[in-house]
């Protein structure tokens, strides 16, 4: 009895394995709904602390504006529209708030202006644990990369036309990367944390960044997920799309890069800097 049923598994295994279909790439696409998490942030918090929060993400929100205020200012000062006296007091009357901080109890998240993000602000709280509010950045790997990318671009002059970047969620979001699971003998998707959009000239560049161990679930399956769609002969497929060559690329963040086997090496960094190397790296 025992043999003809592990003789049973082992024939619908084989059957599971060969139903298999990979998910092929169709097309590049505008983004449009594909990224809504921060629509559905919910907070459990009273209606003065409501206030108290939208009061803070409003003046946050306000910096951007405020530094096109000071660029107006600035060139009225240049022209001799407005004198000293007047440009150092509508300076004055600004608000400067690159980052606010709300507290609840034990509660505390960090509300910032993040440079280049997708929107703005950025909500980071300051335990993972905590759910008071949720579709923010709690994980310590994504708050740590998001630290080091400030400090890296803040002291750098992109080499780019333009860049953004985004946190993607994997539960509203619709972002992500088919790969095939050996241990579940089933397609699955792979959620990065976060997406770079890069362009300089014609080359478009999109960067899929997961700031894990090399200890995280099953890299590697997810990393040949990417590799089977997006490379050839070990190197970014070129792809086009309207008047654009897109290169897609994969990186997987970490402190202990010499751990991995050689074959993966390439896809894990330890400075954001590497995102934006390839840049120069990628011929046009």
């Amino acid at each position: 009895m025992n043999q003809t049923g592990n003789a049973y598994i082992q024939i619908i295994d084989l059957i599971d394995h060969i139903k298999i279909t990979l998910e092929n790439f169709d097309h590049f696409k505008d983004l449009e709904n594909e990224i809504i998490h921060f629509k559905e942030i919910n907070a459990i918090l009273d209606e003065k602390e409501v206030e108290e929060l939208r009061r803070k993400i409003d003046n946050v929100v306000g910096v951007g504006k405020q530094e096109e205020k000071l660029k107006q200012f600035k060139e009225k000062l240049k022209s001799g529209e407005i004198s000293d006296g007047e440009y150092l007091k509508q300076v004055k009357s600004f608000n400067w708030f690159e980052v606010q901080d709300f507290e609840k109890d034990s509660y505390r998240i960090s509300i910032r202006n993040v440079s280049n993000h997708y929107y703005i602000p950025v909500m980071i709280a300051e335990d993972s644990r905590e759910d008071m509010i949720n579709h923010i950045i709690k994980e310590e790997s994504e708050k740590r990369f998001i630290e080091d990318l400030e400090n890296f671009v803040k002291d750098q002059q992109i080499n780019a036309d333009f860049w953004l970047f985004s946190k993607i969620d994997q539960t509203t979001d619709k972002i992500y990367i088919p790969y095939y699971d050996k241990k579940t003998n089933k397609l699955d998707k792979f959620y990065p944390d976060f997406i770079f959009w890069i362009k300089k000239g014609n080359n478009y560049y999109i960067v899929f960044v997961d700031p894990k161990s090399t200890a995280f679930t099953d890299y590697e399956f997810k990393v040949d997920g990417y590799s089977r769609i997006f490379e050839e002969n070990d190197k970014a497929k070129r792809f086009q799309y309207k008047e654009l060559n897109i290169f897609v690329y994969l990186y997987l963040y970490t402190d202990d890069k010499n751990k991995l086997p050689e074959k993966y090496k390439k896809y894990w960094f330890d400075n954001p800097k590497k995102i934006f190397d390839l840049i120069d790296n990628t011929s046009s």
